[in-house]
Formats: structure tokens, C-alpha cells, sequence
């Protein structure tokens, strides 16, 4: 059964549906596609800024289109993504 709700990224109208996994449900959004959240990235997601869970969205989007399987977003493949996106700044030499 689908339970309509806003997408956890881009926050237009989505469905979420439960899978054999009880830690992890899906996600079917009219922009970001199909993907599968665990109950933790969907609790960190509701914690960043608008602009990184666009990127993420972005990201989703290309996963989505790439990839036969509904691709899975929990907090360490979240961490993975925006820290590549905001490389660690080196301190300034002496």
C-alpha cells in the first residue's frame, strides 16, 4: 500500500511503499524517480539545508536513470555523496 507523501529530496508529491526490508521503504517521485530510503537517511534528510538535499535530488536522478534497480540513500552513502561534493579545504602554508 502507498502512502502519499512529499519526496524526502525535492519535496514534490511522492508515494512511499514499504519493502521486505523493515529498516528501509521506497520512494516513487514524479521528478526524482524511484529509490529506496533507510529510516535513518530519511531522518537526516529532513535535517539539511534545502540546497544540499537538491544536490542529493541531483544525484538520485542520475542514479536513477543509470541503474535498473531502485538505488538505496542511508546516511553513509549520504555522507559519501556530499563530502565529495565539498572537498576538505587545505590550511594555508606558513
Amino acid at each position: 500500500m502507498c502512502k502519499k507523501i512529499p519526496c524526502a529530496l525535492c519535496k514534490a508529491k511522492a508515494e512511499r511503499y514499504y519493502i521486505d526490508d523493515k529498516d528501509k521503504y521506497g520512494i516513487k517521485c514524479l521528478y526524482c524517480g524511484e529509490y529506496h530510503l533507510t529510516e535513518n537517511a530519511g531522518i537526516f534528510l529532513g535535517l539539511l539545508f534545502n540546497v544540499d538535499r537538491q544536490m542529493l535530488a541531483a544525484y538520485i536522478r542520475t542514479q536513477v536513470k543509470a541503474s535498473a534497480n531502485p538505488p538505496l540513500l542511508d546516511e553513509l552513502e549520504i555522507f559519501r555523496i556530499l563530502a565529495s561534493v565539498f572537498p576538505s579545504k587545505k590550511s594555508p602554508a606558513s
